[in-house]
């Protein structure tokens, strides 16, 4: 019998916690919110919902993430649907629970047969801020204060029926304002313009990654040596030089042609052929266990951070490979648009960008947002003609010459004309920029 109960003292349960065949009849029990790579506080708010009797309230500490992500989406759904939402509290990544590794939110249910189109969610955000252990308590109490106008967290009211089953974007007046302006002016998406694709998983690094400087390399064949870089090499607009290389295994056919291969990788074989995709017959013992497409890597591309702090895009011209914390995206065919990657790099950089993803990204931890390409490519993009492009390219390289010179207060200059330039495109006001600017 599936005893949810079990894991009442610790509901906040991520999917790689949780063993397969308890996941397996969770899945079954719990099918309507609980998939894939769902959380286990999915199936408690679902065992909720089952207890109460019609206008029972559900109130519920439970992690965060369900308001963003993806995996999240069968939740949203069934919670939009089935309960009236009368508050939900969100510590914006703050973990205020000790000893609890989860970014916490609070919501508060009515079991309802109806939704009233009227129905008001009352929101409670924290501001971004670096907040000690020692002040929590001071945080949770202020929520207690009726009418608090202090500077810890935002209040503020929207209707159930605006929220999104893709994303619950609990945006304030002034963040939906300018939200609105953004897509009013963005007749594509991010999704429409570019192709993306995650990096390179070897299934063990030991035997394939290497620096540079490693006298192994001089026994291979240079054509199977890749530059490597992972997320902390990919900085906005810019890639730091590799310091390492990866020996590409995946383009090799007969692995008898390379014995120099063979004689290093018979070090890690066992380990190698115990790769599941080597167990059931996928992949021959000697190759990378994800190595995507080579042509991917090959060719001329933007690439970002899985996990960043901000929004970090640069364009990558000199053939690198990449580890799976790092997505690389390459422009489809220009049969509607005039995007060039110059443009994007630079859009995607800016301030009003970087704020637009994180009005509705995903969030882990105080400030780290997730860059998934399903969240990520939502994003809506202007449709700029293409003499505003060119201008653009030439601004770009200008960037990069003096990033690369280490010019800070010069190319600080030109990113606060680029920021200036989208704020007058979009039609902000000097209100909206300075919470932009601020970024809270």
């Amino acid at each position: 019998m599936l005893n949810l109960w079990e894991y009442f003292a610790a509901p906040y349960v991520g999917h790689k916690e949780i063993q397969t065949d308890y996941m397996k009849l969770l899945k079954n029990r719990y099918g309507e919110v609980y998939r894939d790579k769902g959380d286990l506080s999915y199936c408690f708010i679902y065992r909720g919902w089952e207890l109460l009797k019609p206008g029972g309230q559900l109130i519920h500490i439970t992690s965060r993430y369900f308001v963003e992500a993806f995996y999240g989406k069968p939740l949203r759904v069934f919670i939009r649907k089935a309960f009236a939402i009368q508050e939900v509290i969100d510590f914006n990544g703050l973990r205020v629970i000790e000893g609890v590794g989860v970014d916490p939110a609070i919501i508060k249910l009515v079991k309802k047969t109806q939704i009233d189109e009227g129905q008001t969610i009352q929101v409670k955000r924290f501001f971004i801020k670096s907040h000690k252990p020692e002040s929590y308590p001071k945080l949770i109490q202020s929520l207690n204060q009726n009418n608090w106008q202090g500077d810890l967290y935002e209040s503020f009211e929207l209707l159930q029926a605006q929220l999104s089953d893709d994303s619950w974007r609990l945006y304030s007046p002034v963040m939906q304002g300018i939200i609105e302006k953004i897509e009013k002016k963005t007749p594509f998406t991010l999704d429409n313009v570019v192709q993306s694709f995650q990096g390179i998983i070897t299934g063990n690094d030991k035997a394939f990654i290497f620096e540079q400087t490693d006298p192994t390399l001089c026994a291979f064949d240079p054509a199977l040596l890749k530059s490597w870089i992972k997320n902390k090499d990919v900085r906005a607009y810019q890639i730091t030089s590799p310091q390492k290389k990866i020996l590409y295994t995946n383009r090799i056919g007969a692995i008898d042609l390379y014995p120099e291969v063979v004689a290093h990788l018979e070090k890690h074989r066992e380990k190698l052929k115990n790769r599941r995709e080597c167990k059931n017959g996928k992949l021959a013992w000697y190759k990378l266990q994800w190595g995507r497409d080579s042509d991917h890597f090959e060719g001329r591309k933007i690439i970002f951070p899985y996990k960043a702090t901000q929004n970090r895009f640069a364009i990558d011209e000199n053939k690198c490979y990449f580890s799976a914390d790092v997505y690389g995206m390459i422009l489809k065919p220009r049969l509607y648009h005039q995007v060039t990657e110059e443009f994007l790099v630079m859009l995607l950089n800016s301030r009003l960008y970087n704020y637009y993803f994180k009005s509705y990204g995903k969030k882990l931890g105080d400030k780290l947002y997730e860059y998934y390409p399903n969240t990520l490519l939502r994003l809506g993009m202007p449709d700029i003609k293409e003499d505003t492009i060119k201008v653009f390219k030439d601004t770009y390289d200008k960037i990069v010459d003096l990033k690369k010179n280490g010019s800070a207060l010069e190319s600080g200059k030109i990113l606060a004309e680029i920021d200036r330039w989208f704020y007058d495109y979009f039609e902000l006001s000097q209100a909206e920029i300075a919470v932009i600017e601020t970024n809270r």
